[in-house]
């Protein structure tokens, strides 16, 4: 763009020129410029459109990109949680076995290897 401006600048500086020769009879020189500056004006619109493309485009793959990374560590956060979880039962089974409690409420029922108390084993329809 600065170099078409530029190129363009050194143009409008023959204008008067052109414009003293159009005037002694000679215009050729005067609808060459003006030709040569319409060129311009189209190029640079030109120009300015494709840069705008390609701000456009290059905003839309930062927008895909930031969203497949928010999705990456989405997942790796959701698997954290689940692994988590995971362990944390297995932890409460652990301690529910050895400690001889209820495996749903934790309650110490004192059973060898744990088990359900009168009142979870109720609930679940283990006895009646």
């Amino acid at each position: 763009m600065n170099g078409l401006n530029q190129y363009s600048g050194r143009f409008i500086q023959l204008n008067p020129s052109a414009e003293w020769l159009k005037q002694q009879g000679l215009p050729a020189a005067s609808q060459y410029l003006e030709g040569m500056s319409r060129n311009f004006a189209d190029a640079v619109k030109q120009y300015a459109g494709m840069y705008r493309d390609k701000v456009a485009q290059e905003s839309g793959n930062t927008a895909i990109w930031t969203e497949a990374e928010q999705f990456a560590l989405n997942n790796l956060a959701q698997a954290a949680q689940y692994r988590d979880a995971v362990f944390q039962n297995w932890t409460q089974g652990y301690f529910d076995v050895t400690e001889n409690r209820c495996f749903d409420c934790h309650e110490l029922i004192g059973i060898p290897g744990g088990g359900y108390c009168m009142k979870c084993a109720r609930r679940r329809g283990i006895i009646y």
